[in-house]
């Protein structure tokens, strides 16, 4: 998954902005038009973009497409230079820090009059993400729930069923206590029955799940210190504090090669994991016991978050309806399935996605969990033009996980410390007559 990256120098960097870009497409010679792609460097990704651009210039031959890898910062700068690029693949968290920062053109007219496109082709809540305004800004390109993955030798070991659509918090636990084991006899754990995460597309899962909210439906106040985000906080971490199911704040196992929670499961010594659909490319090498997937348990209500990225079209591109063209290629069939064939997750092209999932004879079996979990997906919820809020409040979660906060003190501090910065901006709004972006 493209992993968002310099969140401040973003601010920054497009503070004050007064010039938007005019486009990094060129006009060539013979009637071929040039269209720029950006996207993340990465080696393996760069390899797919190529391939995806190979095939649709193939069938689109008056459109080339010039492909350009790089950073957060690079992006930035291109746009701060008038040099935009013309197609550039977003985090889900990005999308309203460029939306209202008039970068993006809004997609409605394109699909009004595309005779072609069916935008019910896509995940309907994965798209309803990508709305601002009552305008459609992206179309969603790669993405992942976040579900259960689980090591079903060690479920079998124990005794333990394997997990299912019906486990709440509690089945939840007991499992996981049966699932954590002294192996060796040494007098400490060395089997784990689950992994936390402190990872801002992680514990926010629970929460909802306990019928809480992280903030309110206007995103102007935190809600992080009501009794329901406390209680779920407090479940989460007592999964370590307590009931010691899952190891602690900077544990490490020994004969481990990788310290961390995929580098657990894949060694054999944790049962059960939170993950995306990215982490089954290092899952497919694990060759000594089967795995599986499943929904992750609930709670009060049925919930879990995804991370993932759309696909966008600058507002000042200089050929729109080539642009178009190509974020059609890149979203739907062509691209999604060079993209998934490479381990990235989810296509948000619902028919590409449906296919992927089904895979005889390799694991995880269950693999269509994924889409079933799309149905009670919750976006992210931390902006990227609150992230250095997030950054300082986050800090307070880390502080109860080494058993420095209550869970209680953990969750009134990171709601204050938000409700503070919310109001923040209400003066600064009131004394701009600007609307809080």
């Amino acid at each position: 998954m493209r992993r968002m990256a310099a969140c401040a120098s973003m601010v920054l960097l497009l503070t004050g902005l007064a010039l938007w870009s005019n486009g990094c497409g060129t006009g060539l010679s013979g009637n071929r038009v040039e269209i720029t792609m950006f996207d993340w460097d990465n080696i393996e990704l760069n390899r797919l973009n190529k391939e995806i651009i190979a095939s649709f210039e193939n069938t689109h031959p008056h459109i080339r497409v010039r492909f350009i890898s790089g950073d957060a910062r690079k992006r930035l700068a291109m746009i701060a230079a008038d040099m935009a690029p013309d197609i550039m693949p977003l985090e889900i968290d990005e999308l309203s820090f460029y939306i209202t920062r008039n970068l993006l053109a809004p997609l409605d007219e394109f699909i009004a009059t595309d005779a072609e496109f069916r935008l019910a082709d896509y995940f309907q809540n994965m798209a309803a993400m990508c709305r601002y305004g009552g305008k459609l800004y992206g179309l969603p390109e790669d993405f992942s729930p976040v579900v259960l993955y689980y090591n079903k030798d060690l479920f079998d070991e124990a005794n333990v069923p394997y997990p299912d659509g019906n486990w709440g918090w509690e089945d939840f636990l007991a499992a996981a206590k049966r699932l954590t084991r002294d192996r060796e006899g040494r007098g400490r754990i060395d089997q784990y029955g689950f992994v936390t995460s402190w990872w801002r597309n992680r514990w926010p899962m629970y929460v909802w799940q306990n019928g809480g909210e992280v903030f309110n439906a206007k995103y102007d106040r935190c809600l992080m210190d009501q009794p329901e985000a406390i209680e779920a906080i407090q479940f989460y971490n007592d999964l370590t504090a307590v009931h010691h199911v899952a190891p602690g704040w900077g544990a490490q196992l020994e004969g481990v090669g990788g310290q961390g929670g995929s580098q657990w499961f894949v060694a054999g010594r944790i049962a059960m994991t939170a993950e995306t659909r990215y982490i089954q490319t290092t899952f497919q090498r694990i060759t000594n016991f089967r795995w599986d997937v499943a929904p992750l348990p609930k709670g009060k209500r049925r919930a879990t978050t995804f991370v993932g990225g759309v696909a966008v079209i600058s507002a000042r591109t200089k050929h729109p309806r080539e642009a178009w063209e190509f974020l059609k290629f890149l979203t739907g069939e062509g691209g999604s399935t060079v993209l998934m064939r490479g381990g990235r997750g989810l296509s948000g092209y619902r028919p590409a996605a449906e296919k992927a999932v089904v895979h005889p004879g390799q694991p995880p079996e269950h693999d269509g969990v994924c889409i079933e979990a799309v149905d009670y997906c919750h976006p992210p919820p931390f902006a990227t033009e609150h992230m250095r809020t997030f950054d300082h409040a986050q800090e307070e979660l880390n502080l109860l996980a080494q058993g420095y906060r209550t869970a209680d003190q953990a969750c009134h501090n990171f709601a204050r410390l938000f409700n503070e910065h919310f109001e923040k901006l209400r003066g600064e709004q009131r004394n701009s007559g600007e609307p809080r972006r």
